[in-house]
């Protein structure tokens, strides 16, 4: 969510207190995907289409 408000990521690694950048992307990546799933798995989505 920091992210896609514009936080950088090396911002937002030191935050989470993660020593290597990658964990940070994994964590970002893993966060984009769950609210992607959870938005296409919504029953509401079809009031949209």
């Amino acid at each position: 969510m920091l992210i896609e408000s514009g936080a950088r990521l090396a911002d937002v690694q030191a935050l989470l207190g993660h020593a290597d950048i990658a964990a940070t992307q994994a964590y970002d990546s893993a966060i984009h995907d769950s609210v992607a799933d959870a938005a296409m798995s919504n029953p509401a989505r079809k009031l949209l289409a």
